[in-house]
């Protein structure tokens, strides 16, 4: 599909539609050889260089991030997770995002996007997609969690609705790995608050069938076909 220069550059965040305009003049927007005349012309995005570079993901953004401890999934502060990431994507219409949040002490995988369908259906309860964490907790399982998560009859406190049905392997006394099919606030936490007992440590580790791979905190990488795939998107 093609789109004007001038919504382009605007929408990539790079600048303004009238500093397109001063870009055109200097010669530095071309195609192939030739510069671009109009800021009103239609172009191909893939197509397009800017001071002899391809655009940074002129269609969208939809990438894999292995969030580290004691970062944030907000734009507030310092300490988020779009530090790692090119500073030209805070200014991009739509806004990137991450496909849900994790805690500040919770560290794994994440998708940040400017697809709202994506994010939709990571998110939503009706696509069914589990997210898989890797739990610690203070005190030694009662033995009765798996039973009353897989139930569906939990609830939390403050919660009008039992959470969904939750699947969970006890792998230790005191080591989990749950498998949710929703993303409350602070789900995980209150659902072993629910037992007087502590989440010590967390870490999300597959949306779907999707991990890391050779990922390390910090870094992050496009989705692929398969990632779609195996995320069951």
């Amino acid at each position: 599909m093609t789109e004007r220069v001038d919504k382009l550059f605007s929408r990539l965040g790079i600048c303004s539609r009238r500093e397109v305009l001063k870009l055109v003049r200097a010669g530095k927007i071309t195609i192939g050889e030739r510069s671009v005349k109009s800021a009103q012309e239609r172009v191909d995005p893939s197509e397009i260089k800017f001071n002899g570079e391809v655009l940074d993901h002129p269609d969208r953004i939809a990438t894999i991030f292995y969030k580290p401890e004691g970062v944030v999934c907000t734009r507030l502060g310092d300490d988020t997770i779009f530090q790692y990431f090119p500073s030209v994507w805070n200014k991009r219409r739509p806004l990137v995002n991450s496909a849900g949040r994790l805690d500040k002490d919770t560290t794994g995988i994440l998708i940040i996007t400017d697809d709202g369908d994506l994010v939709h259906r990571i998110i939503s309860p009706r696509y069914h997609i589990p997210k898989t964490y890797e739990i610690e907790v203070a005190d030694p399982f009662s033995g009765q969690e798996p039973e009353i998560f897989k139930s569906g009859t939990l609830q939390l406190a403050d919660e009008d609705k039992p959470c969904k049905p939750a699947d969970l392997e006890i792998l230790t006394e005191n080591t989990g790995r749950l498998k949710l099919y929703e993303g409350r606030y602070h789900q995980v936490k209150k659902m072993f608050y629910h037992f007087n007992n502590e989440v010590v440590k967390l870490h999300r580790s597959t949306i779907g069938l999707l991990g890391l791979g050779d990922l390390k905190p910090g870094e992050w990488r496009d989705l692929t076909l398969e990632d779609y795939q195996l995320m069951g998107v």
